[in-house]
């Protein structure tokens, strides 16, 4: 029971969407895996609700999703399919207010004995986002991109069947775990 001179509750503000960066190398990344994360991260929150009550979720997403690649706009997949449009990742660095809390490297489709090869700005960006805060995650051979940016050394990481040797081969500083399905972060945070 509520006391007399107690105030009225007021309901809590809500809190602002998670941003989440998903991103997309031309050439590279496999379309799949990407539309897959678009897809379930878009819909936290609010396709239960919409299902059940049959009208869009109130108070707006949970996660508010975007695409980014090294120079933006359309982006050629790994599998001949554009994407258009993405942010160039200039647009979502720290201390921009589009900066993303999480950074989402998904699946590759590219030849795993051979270096990955991304530009230069990317693992910039890469590392200054970890330094600024930003959780960095990876699936499946999106694990490749990390580790070209120093991001796995000293720590474990886990990736595709088929990328695990050349990981391993390319990135000795790095604990590879085949068996595994996840991997705890690197000590840098990654």
């Amino acid at each position: 029971m509520r006391h007399a001179l107690d105030p009225e509750p007021r309901p809590l503000p809500e809190p602002p969407p998670l941003k989440v960066a998903i991103l997309v190398l031309p050439d590279a990344t496999a379309a799949l895996a990407t539309s897959g994360m678009v897809e379930v991260l878009s819909s936290v929150g609010r396709g239960r609700y919409e299902k059940l009550v049959g009208a869009p979720a109130p108070g707006g997403p949970l996660v508010e999703v975007s695409l980014v690649s090294p120079e933006g706009g359309a982006v050629r997949m790994a599998s001949g399919l554009v994407l258009s449009p993405t942010l160039p990742i200039l647009a979502v660095s720290p201390p921009a207010a589009s900066f993303p809390d999480v950074i989402c490297i998904g699946s590759l489709s590219v030849a795993p004995d051979r270096p990955l090869g991304a530009p230069e700005a990317v693992n910039r960006w890469l590392r200054a986002s970890l330094d600024a805060g930003a959780v960095l995650a990876s699936v499946c051979s999106g694990a490749m991109v990390l580790a070209e940016a120093g991001l796995l050394d000293g720590g474990e990481a886990t990736t595709h069947w088929g990328y695990c040797a050349g990981l391993r081969q390319r990135h000795p500083r790095v604990r590879v775990h085949a068996e595994r399905c996840w991997s705890r972060p690197a000590p840098a945070g990654a």
